[in-house]
C-alpha cells in the first residue's frame, strides 16, 4: 500500500504545486480567503468530494466529504490558507493547505477498499481567532475519529505537547512622584508588566486549536528550508515554500499523512490504543 500511496501522491503532485503557488501569489488575510477557498474546493470537487460551503456560517471555510458507504473510521485533514499582514505567506499556509487537501485526495482514492469517510476542513483565519475553534465548539469534529495537519517549518518535528493560548487583559496602575525630590515614592507600572518568561523545554505551539480536545489529533512539522533554520512568520520562509526541495517534502508529507490514516483505519488494535490515550490525556 505504501507504494500505491506514493504513486497516487506523485500523480497529483503538479496540481498541489499549482494550488500552493496560486495561493502564495494571492495572499488573503483571515476570513478574507475567498480565492484560496475557491481553489481548494475546485480541486476537491474534481476528485469526487461533496462540498459543504460556509460551515458554521464561516464565509471562507468549507467541509469536503467523501463517504465510502461502508462502515469504518472518519479521518479529517485540516487545510489552512490565510496569510499574514505585510508578510504574505510567511507561515507557509499556502503549502500547508495543499498538503492537507492532497492527503485527503490520496486517502479518498483508497478508502472504498477499507471503508469509512475522509473529510477535508477548510480552516480560515489561523493567524487570528481560528475557524477550527468555532468548528470544534459547534460539533463539527464530534464524529471524527482522528484529525491531522502538518505544518511547514525549518525542521522536521513530531507532534506532541504544546502551549495553550488564553487571552487575558491586565491593567497596571503606577503612582506619580517627583523624580528629583522623592523618586522612591513613585511606582512604575512597567515594572509590574515586565515579568521574564521561564523557558519551557520540549514545548511549542500548534495550530490545532481546540480540536485535540475533541478527538485524537496530530500536528507534526515538515521541513521546507533544507535545514537552513529560517524562522516562521518571515518572507524568507514563504519564499522557501516555492523551492523544489519544499515541493518534494510536501509530497513526502502528503504520502505520510495518507499512509498514517490507512494504518489506523485498518488496525483496530492501534486505533483502540490511540483512543484510550486520548481519553486519558489531560485536557
Amino acid at each position: 500500500m505504501k507504494d500505491r500511496i506514493c504513486m497516487l501522491t506523485s500523480q497529483i503532485g503538479s496540481e498541489l504545486d499549482e494550488l500552493s503557488l496560486r495561493i502564495y501569489h494571492s495572499p488573503e488575510l483571515g476570513y478574507q480567503e475567498y480565492k484560496a477557498c475557491s481553489w481548494h474546493t475546485e480541486l476537491l470537487r474534481k476528485y469526487g468530494f461533496h462540498i459543504q460551503e460556509k460551515p458554521c456560517g464561516i464565509e471562507t471555510g468549507f467541509k469536503a466529504v467523501y463517504d465510502s458507504g461502508k462502515s469504518g473510521l472518519t479521518v479529517a485533514y485540516m487545510a489552512k490558507y490565510d496569510a499574514l499582514p505585510g508578510i504574505g505567506h510567511g507561515c507557509g499556509h499556502n503549502i500547508l493547505g495543499a498538503a492537507s487537501t492532497g492527503a485527503g485526495i490520496v486517502l479518498k482514492e483508497i478508502i472504498d477498499e477499507v471503508g469509512g469517510r475522509v473529510i477535508v476542513f477548510g480552516t480560515p483565519a489561523e493567524e487570528t481567532s481560528g475557524a477550527k475553534v468555532t468548528y470544534a465548539e459547534e460539533g463539527e469534529f464530534d464524529d471524527v475519529d482522528i484529525a491531522m495537519s502538518a505544518h511547514p517549518a525549518s525542521r522536521y518535528a513530531s507532534s506532541g505537547a504544546s502551549l495553550a493560548l488564553m487571552p487575558v487583559q491586565f491593567e497596571f496602575n503606577g503612582k506619580t512622584a517627583h523624580a528629583a525630590a522623592e523618586p522612591w515614592e513613585g511606582i512604575n507600572a512597567l515594572d509590574a508588566a515586565i515579568e521574564p518568561d521561564q523557558p519551557r523545554e520540549n514545548m511549542g505551539s500548534s495550530d490545532v486549536g481546540q480540536v485535540s480536545h475533541v478527538c485524537p489529533t496530530i500536528h507534526p512539522y515538515f521541513d521546507v528550508t533544507n535545514d537552513r533554520g529560517i524562522p516562521g512568520h518571515t518572507r524568507e520562509l514563504g519564499e522557501a515554500t516555492l523551492t523544489d526541495y519544499a515541493k518534494e517534502q510536501m509530497r513526502n508529507t502528503v504520502a505520510a499523512l495518507a499512509l498514517t490514516a490507512f494504518r489506523v483505519m485498518t488496525d483496530p488494535v492501534l486505533f483502540a490504543e490511540i483512543h484510550e490515550e486520548f481519553l486519558n490525556a489531560p485536557k
